[in-house]
């Protein structure tokens, strides 16, 4: 009877080895994956890789499927889908990059090149160590896991956009998710700190992704961390609870079987919002004065703008504003460091009371290391439709000048890039009014 009770316990055991992938081969999966992110995301720097990407990025999905079958062949039915598309995605950039060389051909060689890694893996470790898990386990298997996660990020640079829930809340969460069942399944007392810890290390991992390979500007990333680090933490948070009331998978395979579909997340549709912002202030000063200030400011220092939140996040500080007459039609000239420039039409000039004007962009007006692509104006996401000026005597030799900002957003979190809107253009009317007020006041005293 013991010995029943012993060959039993033995044959649960040896099933729960075999339907348990082991670290070492997490990290052989994890290797391939984190060169494939690399060159998937300088690729568009450096086409010459397209060709290095597309041989590895198929090495990796393959035996990612060699692996899985060890295991489970209903892996392989899931694993199979971002084989597909990454076979459509390089023929893709054989057309854009114009390389020679077959498709077919590569294909081969990643498949001859996958089952001799695999080979020679096993003939290395012929038999997975799973007896023994731990904490450098769990942090194996969130190798894999944010590798995915950055092909995802470098996906959705191409169909889906980053401005939308798929990215901003379900990606974080379903992450989150992850790293709670990865955590549990390899350490099942795992506590909530821990979880905690996974999930902020994880979170500076992929802002460093993000500066460095998504290149991603502080801007974005400011704007961005609240929501990503909230519901990276919250989808832990979630994740720990279900595995400590026993709902949880009893082996990684599940897990790992998921682990495609954080690439493929669908594109939600973009709403299109518009709104408005107003700010002002009394300025000790005429009426005449402020309309010329306004109307005629240069020499701008970076220091008479002050410290406000717009500019502490990176985004670049006007330098001059002057309003000129230009084919019978009064335009201002606008020059912003980093060489922005561009022009504002005036649609409506009441002089000493009120000016408004529509902006003007062409494709010169914003470098490309001047802004965030996200937060470019007049962009997809972002656009400024109309400003005014309005001004009114306020008690004596005293001036009221208030400043009303209409906009747009088009994202599938307007909510959220609302916030951001209003405090980043708030910041920017408080900046420019104090810098007349500044001006204005000091000249009156000197």
């Amino acid at each position: 009877m013991k010995n029943m009770l012993k060959d039993k316990n033995n044959d649960q055991q040896s099933s729960h080895q075999e339907s348990t992938i082991s670290k070492k081969e997490v990290l052989a999966l994890a290797v391939p994956a984190i060169i494939t992110t690399t060159l998937l995301l300088i690729q568009n720097s450096i086409p010459t890789l397209a060709g290095l990407t597309a041989f590895i990025l198929l090495f990796s999905i393959i035996t990612t499927l060699i692996i899985a079958y060890r295991y489970n062949k209903a892996i392989t039915i899931t694993w199979l889908i971002p084989l597909a598309i990454a076979a459509a995605g390089i023929r893709l950039s054989y057309i854009k990059y114009h390389l020679s060389g077959s498709l077919v051909f590569v294909l081969t060689l990643a498949i001859l090149t996958s089952l001799l890694y695999v080979k020679l893996f096993y003939y290395l470790y012929p038999y997975p160590q799973n007896k023994h898990k731990n904490k450098s386990e769990t942090i194996a298997y969130l190798g894999l896991l944010l590798c995915t996660v950055a092909l995802s990020a470098f996906f959705s640079k191409i169909h889906l956009s980053i401005v939308s829930s798929s990215f901003l809340v379900a990606l974080p969460l379903l992450t989150g998710l992850f790293i709670a069942l990865f955590a549990h399944i390899n350490q099942p007392d795992t506590t909530s700190a821990y979880i905690f810890q996974l999930c902020t290390q994880n979170f500076v991992m992929f802002i460093i992704i993000a500066i460095f390979l998504l290149q991603e500007g502080i801007i974005c990333l400011v704007m961005a961390s609240p929501i990503l680090l909230t519901l990276l933490l919250l989808g832990g948070g979630i994740g720990h609870i279900l595995c400590k009331i026993g709902i949880r998978p009893k082996s990684n395979l599940p897990v790992m079987a998921a682990l495609p579909l954080l690439l493929f997340l669908p594109k939600p549709q973009a709403n299109t919002q518009y709104n408005q912002t107003h700010k002002d202030i009394i300025i000790n000063a005429p009426v005449e004065a402020v309309w010329k200030q306004i109307n005629h400011i240069n020499d701008i220092k970076s220091e008479e703008l002050g410290s406000h939140f717009i500019y502490n996040i990176g985004v670049p500080k006007p330098v001059s504003g002057m309003t000129v007459e230009e084919n019978n039609e009064l335009v201002r000239k606008i020059y912003w460091e980093k060489n922005i420039h561009f022009e504002e039409h005036i649609t409506e000039y009441i002089p000493n009371q009120k000016i408004s004007w529509k902006f003007h962009f062409d494709q010169t007006s914003f470098p490309s290391y001047a802004l965030d692509e996200h937060v470019t104006i007049g962009g997809e996401y972002f656009d400024l439709l109309k400003t005014s000026y309005t001004l009114s005597p306020y008690g004596d030799n005293k001036t009221k000048l208030g400043i009303d900002i209409h906009y747009r957003l088009s994202t599938n979190l307007n909510w959220y890039a609302n916030f951001w809107a209003k405090t980043s253009l708030n910041s920017f009317s408080n900046a420019v009014l104090e810098l007349y007020q500044h001006r204005l006041e000091n000249k009156v005293k000197s």
